[in-house]
C-alpha cells in the first residue's frame, strides 16, 4: 500500500489458432498490462487492426460526449456477452446495429448545444434590455432613419464626458444613472451628427444596445419577446433531454460494447505476428504470474511459451505502476493522480493524503451544517455523475461535520445556539468548544480580549504543528524514496541532511505544540545563540549540522558523478538557499488553515449580526432577516468549501509533495472489459 506492487515483464508466444481465445480470456481476467513488442522479434502488425483501434477510440469518445452533453458520467452495464469470430468485423457489426441510436444522440446533443448557446445569447441580451425595458418607442426604426437618427447604449464614462461628446457633435444627449459605475446614454439628432457623437463616446467605453432582427424594435416589447423565447427554448431542451434519457440504457450498452472492443484492439495492435505465431509482451503482477500460466495452459492446451524478462521496479525499465489500496482509500488516489502517477520505485502517498486532506479541509471549514450540505450535495447530485469523486467529497463533508461539532458551529452562531451546541460543550466542562474560533470571543463581553488571544494562539499552534509534521514527514519520505530508487549516495548526502534540517527547524512546534513557547526558543537560538534547553540545543545545532552536511554533501555528490568540485560548489549554494527558502516559506504557509477557519467564523458572525439588525425592525423585517441569514449560509457553504478544497490541495502539492514526490510514472492498465464476457465463436 505504501509502495507499488512488483510487476514482472513477460513475453508470451502462442499459435495463431489459439490467439483469439487467449486474448478473450485475458480480457475477461484483467491481469495483463500490454506493452510495446520486443524490438528483437521480427514480424508485423496487421494495419487493419490499427485502423479498427482508431475507429473504436473515435466512437468511444463520441459516445462519452453524448453522456457529457446530458450531464452524466459515461456508464457501462453488466452482464453482456460478446461473441466474436473476427475482431474488426465484430466492431463494424456493433456500430452498424446501433447506427440509428448513434444518429439520434448525435443530432439530439448537437441540437441541445445549439439551444443552450442560443439561451446564453438571449440571457445576455435580456440583461442589456433589463434597464431600458420601460421604453416603448421603436428605437430600431429611429436609429435607421435616413436623416434623423437615435441610438442608446451602456457606458461607465462620467456624465460630463457624454454631454461634451453630444455638444461637439451637435446632438441631444440623455443620460440616466444605473448605479455608481454604469449609466445609460442616448443620442438623437441628424444622422451624421449622431455618428460623430457615437464615435467620440466609444472612446470612453460606450456600447450600443442592438436589438436583433426578429424582435420588436421597442425595448419593452423586445424584453418580453426574449423572455418568452428563453422559456420556449428551455422547454424544448427539457423535452429533447427527456427523449434522449429515455434511451440512456441503450446508450450504456452501446458504450460498453465499443469500449470493450477498443480495449481488445489496443492489445491486438501491440502484438507481433510471424508466419504462424503471435508474440505478446506485457507486465503482470508477480502474484498473478501463476494465474497467467494457468490461463495459457487452459486456452492453448500447453502450446505456448512464456519468457520472463525479470521483475521490474524502476521507471527506466519501462515498468508501469500498480497501486493496490483498500476500498475507502482508492478515491483519494484520484487526488494524487492530479499531480501525477507514482513512479514504480517511490512511496505512494495516497494513504497519508487520505488522512491529512480530510483533517486539513475540516479545520479550514469547521461547520457541521455546511459539512452536511457538502455531504448531501455529494450523495444527491454527484453520485450519479461521478461516483468516485462523490465519495471523496462526501468524506470531506463528513469531516467538516466532525470539526463543526468540535467548533460548536452548525449553520453559524444563531442556529448553533438554537440547537444548544455551544451549551453542550459547556455542560461537559469547556468554557468554549475545543476548536472554537477567536471570533466567538466577541460574545464573551469583558473577557473577550483574553479569550480571543488564547483561541487565536490555539489556531496558530494547530496550523504550525500540522505544517511541522507534514514537512518533516515529507523530508523523511524523501530519504526513503532515494533508497527505494537505489540512489544511496543521494539519500545520505542530500536527502538525509534535509530531513535533519526540517526536523530541527520544526522540533519546537512538534514537541511543545504551543507557538507561544516555541517562538521564544527559536528567537533566542537564532538571535542570541541561547541553547539552555534540549529542544533549543537540537534546534540550533540540528540546523547548523543539517545545512553544513547538505552543503558538503552536494559537493561530494557532484564529484562522484563527474561534474567536478566547482559545479558541486554551485549546486551546494543553490541547495542550501532553496532549503532555507522552503523553511521560511512552507512553514508559515500552513497558517492558512487558521486563517480560513477564522474567516469562516467571522463571516458567519457578520451575517448573524446583519440578520438580527434587519429582523429587529419586526414584521417583514423578520422575513428579510431570515433570508439574509440563509443567503449567508449558502454563500459560505459554496465559496468556502471550494476555497478550503483548493488550499488543501496547495498545501499537499506544493508544500508537501515537493519534499519527496515525483509523480512521473505510468499507471498499470491491464486489458479489461468490465461488464462484458467475450466468447470466441
Amino acid at each position: 500500500m505504501l509502495v507499488s506492487r512488483r510487476v514482472e515483464d513477460v513475453v508470451v508466444t502462442v499459435y495463431d489458432e489459439d490467439y483469439d481465445r487467449v486474448i478473450a480470456r485475458l480480457a475477461n481476467e484483467g491481469i495483463f498490462h500490454v506493452a510495446e513488442p520486443p524490438r528483437e522479434v521480427k514480424g508485423s502488425i496487421d494495419k487493419s487492426l490499427s485502423h479498427a483501434f482508431a475507429l473504436a477510440g473515435e466512437y468511444s469518445s463520441r459516445i462519452a460526449g453524448f453522456f457529457t452533453a446530458l450531464g452524466r458520467e459515461p456508464e457501462t452495464v453488466e452482464g453482456l456477452v460478446l461473441k466474436v469470430s473476427d475482431w474488426v468485423e465484430t466492431l463494424k457489426k456493433v456500430i452498424e446495429e446501433h447506427k440509428d441510436l448513434h444518429k439520434e444522440f448525435e443530432e439530439g446533443t448537437q441540437r441541445l448545444a445549439q439551444i443552450e448557446s442560443e439561451i446564453q445569447e438571449l440571457v445576455a441580451l435580456k440583461a442589456q434590455l433589463e434597464e431600458i425595458k420601460h421604453i416603448d418607442e421603436d428605437v430600431r426604426s429611429a436609429s435607421r432613419a435616413s436623416r434623423i437618427s437615435y441610438t442608446i447604449g451602456y457606458t461607465s464614462a462620467p456624465d460630463s464626458v457624454l454631454e461634451n461628446a453630444a455638444k461637439k457633435a451637435g446632438v441631444v444627449a440623455a443620460v440616466e444613472d444605473l448605479d455608481e459605475e454604469r449609466r445609460i446614454a442616448a443620442f438623437a439628432g441628424l444622422y451624421p451628427d449622431v455618428r460623430k457623437a457615437v464615435e467620440e463616446a466609444r472612446r470612453y467605453g460606450w456600447t450600443p444596445i442592438v436589438i436583433p432582427e426578429g424582435l420588436p424594435g421597442s425595448p419593452g416589447e423586445a424584453y418580453k419577446a426574449v423572455e418568452e423565447r428563453i422559456r420556449d427554448l428551455m422547454a424544448q431542451a427539457d423535452r429533447l433531454r427527456d427523449k434522449l434519457l429515455a434511451r440512456i440504457d441503450e446508450l450504456k450498452r452501446y458504450y460498453t460494447l465499443v469500449t470493450a472492443l477498443r480495449e481488445v484492439l489496443r492489445f491486438l495492435t501491440n502484438t507481433v505476428r510471424t508466419r504462424n505465431l503471435r508474440v505478446i509482451r506485457g507486465f503482470v503482477d508477480v502474484a498473478d504470474v501463476g494465474r497467467l500460466r494457468r490461463i495459457l495452459e487452459e486456452t492453448t492446451g500447453g502450446a505456448y511459451t512464456i519468457l520472463s524478462l525479470g521483475v521490474k521496479r524502476r521507471k527506466a525499465e519501462g515498468a508501469p505502476t500498480k497501486v493496490q489500496l483498500p476500498g475507502p482509500f482508492k478515491v483519494f488516489h484520484n487526488i494524487v493522480r492530479l499531480y501525477g502517477e507514482p513512479d514504480p520505485d517511490e512511496i505512494v502517498p495516497t494513504l497519508f493524503l487520505a488522512i491529512s486532506m480530510p483533517v486539513i479541509f475540516a479545520l479550514m471549514f469547521p461547520d457541521a451544517g455546511h459539512g452536511l450540505l457538502v455531504l448531501l450535495f455529494a450523495l444527491l447530485y454527484m453520485k450519479k455523475r461521478s461516483p468516485e469523486w462523490a465519495t471523496l467529497v462526501a468524506i470531506l463533508g463528513a469531516s467538516s461535520i466532525v470539526s463543526g461539532i468540535l467548533a460548536g458551529e452548525f449553520f453559524g452562531p444563531l442556529v448553533s445556539k438554537k440547537i444548544g451546541l455551544p451549551q453542550l460543550w459547556e455542560s461537559l466542562g469547556f468554557e468554549v468548544p475545543p476548536l472554537a474560533s477567536p471570533a466567538v470571543a466577541a460574545e464573551h463581553g469583558a473577557e473577550a480580549g483574553d479569550l480571543g488571544t488564547i483561541l487565536f494562539y490555539q489556531g496558530v499552534s494547530i496550523s504550525l504543528w500540522i505544517g511541522a509534521f507534514m514537512l518533516t514527514l515529507g523530508s523523511l519520505l524523501g530519504v526513503v524514496d532515494a533508497l527505494l530508487k537505489g540512489h544511496k549516495h543521494e539519500a545520505v548526502l542530500v536527502k538525509a541532511p534535509k530531513f535533519l534540517f526540517f526536523l530541527a527547524v520544526t522540533s519546537p512546534f512538534l514537541l511543545l505544540f504551543d507557538v507561544r513557547k516555541a517562538g521564544p526558543i527559536i528567537r533566542a537560538a537564532l538571535l542570541e545563540g541561547t541553547v539552555d534547553t534540549g529542544i533549543a540545543a537540537f534546534f540550533y545545532y540540528g540546523v547548523i549540522i543539517g545545512l553544513l552536511w547538505l552543503f558538503i554533501g552536494n559537493i561530494i555528490l557532484a564529484v562522484q558523478e563527474g561534474e567536478g568540485a566547482k559545479a558541486g560548489l554551485g549546486h551546494a549554494f543553490l541547495e542550501v538557499y532553496e532549503t532555507l527558502l522552503m523553511a521560511v516559506g512552507n512553514i508559515p504557509s500552513f497558517l492558512r488553515i487558521m486563517a480560513l477557519s477564522l474567516a469562516h467564523s467571522s463571516l458567519m458572525l457578520g451575517f448573524a449580526e446583519i440578520s438580527l439588525v434587519v429582523a429587529g425592525a419586526g414584521g417583514i423585517g423578520l422575513v428579510f432577516g431570515a433570508l439574509v441569514y440563509i443567503f449567508g449560509n449558502l454563500l459560505a457553504a459554496g465559496l468556502e468549501g471550494i476555497l478550503a478544497y483548493a488550499h488543501s490541495l496547495r498545501l499537499h502539492f506544493y508544500e508537501w509533495f515537493s519534499k519527496f514526490y515525483y509523480g512521473s510514472g505510468q499507471p498499470f492498465t491491464p486489458i479489461t472489459v468490465p461488464g462484458v464476457r467475450i466468447e470466441i465463436a
